[in-house]
């Protein structure tokens, strides 16, 4: 696997030597990239990194895309479906866009419907606000962790049956 270098990479690509399996790689260290730099802190991303809930959400995030990678790549078939990076490319887009819209839509209808409450129960003696707040959420941070890793996760579960719908069609036809 080229990490540094392109012109390799090109010359293999050109060729089409780059298996599916190793194309899945590309993907996932695509993803494992993005999400390390994210979380280390190392790309500025307006909330206070190394903190036990963003520790948390950073883990969840990594596995979800480690599974996810996995699963889809299994679902459309393996190795055996050269494909695979460019259908879990296309259909990456619909799905995201609307478990996105979804997830992220309800978060700021329940942050704005519920400000005043969700600033209630974060400022509470309720053990369970004390708590959050020993670990460093309040309620919005919790909802925004709940849209986070849950539109994550949904959106590798909807593209798991859509690449296995994929591949049954392409048996089928």
């Amino acid at each position: 696997m080229q990490l540094f270098r392109t012109r390799p990479l090109v010359e293999a690509l050109a060729r089409g030597s780059v298996s599916a399996e190793q194309r899945a790689y590309y993907l996932l260290a695509g993803f494992l990239v993005f999400n390390l730099a994210y979380y280390s802190g190392f790309v500025a991303s307006g909330t206070i990194p190394w903190t036990p809930p963003y520790i948390a959400e950073a883990l969840a995030v990594i596995l979800i895309n480690i599974v996810g990678v996995v699963k889809t790549f299994d679902a459309s078939g393996g190795k055996e479906n050269k494909q695979y990076v460019t259908e879990f490319t296309c259909l990456y887009v619909p799905v995201s866009v609307t478990t996105l819209l979804v997830f992220w839509g309800g978060y700021w209808l329940l942050r704005v419907a519920f400000h005043e409450s969700i600033m209630a129960l974060s400022q509470s003696n309720l053990q369970f606000a004390l708590n959050m707040s020993t670990l460093g959420f309040d309620g919005f941070s919790l909802l925004a962790f709940a849209a986070t890793v849950g539109s994550l996760a949904v959106t590798y579960i909807r593209l798991v049956k859509l690449l296995s719908l994929v591949r049954a069609a392409r048996s089928d036809a």
